[in-house]
């Protein structure tokens, strides 16, 4: 383009005319090819660190054949970096002298996030058996979107948020997770521009790979605002672009989803026992027990479903498509 002479596509690299970085758009207007050592240049020109300089992107946020994939876009995603490298040839475009091109590798960088989010501190308990098999793997968060104020029968408010706020950081400190709470009042909660605005910043700063959250029927309003809130920041956390969206899952609540369709199953036998115990970490919530027997009842009759002993059941936001990444495809 800028000195008139020919280039092998593996030599070239697309770049943002407007830098990606300043929050323009990987569309056919905002498009020029560069050769690569230039394209270099202008990233360093631009004051970004080697590592976050953008790489070659197709139009419309497809890679060209035999480019990198932009660093940036996917750490800030997730963690795992994936890099194409051209048929027969290394990253720098060198010839391979005959070595055949493997699969993407992946370059691990940090735990990727998932945000599990619920409409009160207990709510946890219907993912938190995926919760156990996730912790090791993943940095879990957790989005309260109360403090379950109105939700201890004798008890005030303050005292009410009090004890159920550390009852869910107990849980919390358990799994290795970090609890979010988003600031709507148990009983008079809505999807509102304000906690929308607080969940937009918070996915934007998490960028989790997976989101959770309740079936959007459900019999508790709570539920079904958390839900509505969730999903529309992540909408707007994703810039409106569905390529952007992290996957997103809904769990069920016992006797309040309605019309629940799992699509997954988890086994979550080997982790019951430790299930229980934090379930039981609820005790304001857990009169008689009864979280842990409804919990029991609905493992048992998902297990029964899925051939295990005991399971934990999802459903998709979406169809899955073939080629994506599932977490529960990951699971086995």
């Amino acid at each position: 383009r800028r000195c008139g002479a020919a280039f092998e596509p593996t030599q070239m690299e697309a770049d943002h005319i407007t830098p990606w970085r300043d929050g323009d758009r990987t569309v056919p207007d905002n498009c020029q090819m560069l050769r690569r050592d230039r394209n270099r240049r202008k990233g360093a020109k631009l004051g970004m660190p080697r590592a976050e300089r953008p790489r070659s992107q197709g139009l419309g946020g497809t890679r060209l054949p035999g480019a990198a994939a932009p660093f940036s876009e996917f750490a800030a995603a997730g963690a795992v970096v994936l890099e194409w490298r051209a048929p027969g040839r290394t990253r720098s475009g060198r010839p391979t002298h005959g070595s055949p091109a493997g699969p993407p590798q992946r370059t691990k960088t940090m735990k990727e996030k998932i945000a599990i989010a619920g409409g009160h501190p207990d709510d946890l308990v219907g993912s938190l058996g995926l919760a156990l098999l996730l912790k090791d793997r993943f940095d879990l968060h957790v989005l309260d979107f109360t403090r379950g104020e109105v939700g201890w029968s004798g008890h005030d408010k303050d005292e009410t948020a009090r004890v159920r706020t550390a009852e869910e950081e107990s849980v919390c400190s358990e799994l290795g997770a970090t609890p979010h709470f988003l600031g709507e009042v148990d009983g008079d909660a809505y999807a509102n521009r304000e906690v929308v605005a607080r969940t937009v910043d918070l996915l934007r700063d998490l960028a989790p790979r997976a989101l959770i959250a309740h079936w959007p029927l459900d019999s508790h309003m709570d539920h079904v605002m958390s839900t509505a809130a969730t999903l529309k920041a992540a909408w707007l956390a994703a810039a409106g672009r569905p390529d952007r969206l992290p996957e997103i899952y809904f769990y069920e609540e016992t006797s309040q989803s309605l019309y629940f369709h799992p699509v997954f199953y988890v086994d979550i036998t080997p982790v019951w026992d430790r299930k229980v115990a934090l379930m039981r970490k609820y005790a304001c919530q857990n009169a008689g027990d009864g979280i842990v027997r409804n919990k029991t009842e609905d493992a048992l009759f998902r297990g029964n479903q899925f051939w295990v002993d005991k399971a934990e059941a999802y459903a998709p936001y979406r169809p899955h498509r073939p080629g994506e990444r599932s977490l529960f495809m990951e699971l086995g």
